[in-house]
């Protein structure tokens, strides 16, 4: 079963208090198409968790869809904890979970995209000798030397994610020196011509254990998603392999499958 993205025209307007409404060739769309509009400007971070959406009527004048429409597909983002309401202030942002669109981008800006500050702590960073699997991803020869960091990721100061990340050293030297307490080990790889473009990534459940948990904030054994990512640059090049735990509770990864 293959994985894609469904790209629509883009459009301004749908949460701010000025409706500019596109003009559609279609007259409606599917309720999961509407969902789907809605959800990416989430991600933008309009509005950032907690705000409050269009009321459905807007909603429905922007989207060019129909009122029952506009409210299955709150109804499909409300059962996956991306919007929540209540009587008094109608639809807005739910604050139980950071949803992720099929997409490769680093931690920082999946944080600024929602209007959360991004912030790192450096549990271990040295350089080593790769190991046997490793070389033979990276396409190292024998001897050659990867960079290995691990970080206790958090958003507004929330930990959100343990990620371990390898690099080989002969791709970026730069990166013994850089400080990846505060900076994007991405943009570092960027500015030294390997940037990732794409990954290959794949998503498992875990369990905390002891030491898990105290970083994280949870209780000994809760839900984890535990996501191991070989990512490559514009060459081709397994630049970038890494390892990450979030919190189930504050993470879901969101993508479209179609059958061929």
């Amino acid at each position: 079963m293959a994985i894609d993205v469904v790209s629509f025209r883009p459009y301004s307007g749908i949460m701010s208090d000025t409706i500019d409404t596109p003009d559609f060739a279609a007259s409606t769309l599917r309720y999961d198409a509407a969902a789907r509009r809605i959800e990416e400007e989430i991600c933008k971070g309009k509005p950032a968790a907690g705000g409050r959406l269009l009321s459905e009527r807007d909603l429905s004048r922007v989207l060019g869809v129909s009122r029952v429409t506009v409210r299955r597909a709150l109804g499909a983002l409300k059962a996956r904890g991306v919007v929540a309401s209540d009587e008094s202030r109608g639809w807005f942002v739910a604050n139980a979970a950071l949803t992720e669109r099929n997409l490769l981008r680093s931690f920082t800006e999946f944080s600024r995209l929602r209007g959360l500050v991004p912030s790192s702590r450096v549990l271990s960073r040295h350089c080593r000798m790769a190991q046997i699997a490793e070389a033979e991803i990276f396409g190292l020869s024998e001897g050659e030397q990867v960079f290995e960091v691990s970080r206790l990721r958090l958003m507004a100061l929330e930990p959100i994610a343990i990620e371990t990340s390898r690099v080989p050293l002969r791709l970026c030297p730069g990166l013994v020196e850089a400080d990846l307490g505060k900076g994007s080990l991405h943009s570092t790889l960027s500015a030294a011509g390997c940037g990732p473009v794409r990954a290959d990534y794949a998503l498992t459940a875990a369990n905390a254990d002891a030491e898990q948990a105290q970083l994280l904030g949870v209780a000994c054994g809760s839900a984890l998603l535990s996501a191991e990512a070989i990512a490559r640059d514009a060459r081709n090049r397994v630049v970038e392999m890494s390892s990450s735990l979030f919190r189930a509770d504050r993470y879901v990864f969101s993508t479209t499958l179609r059958s061929s």
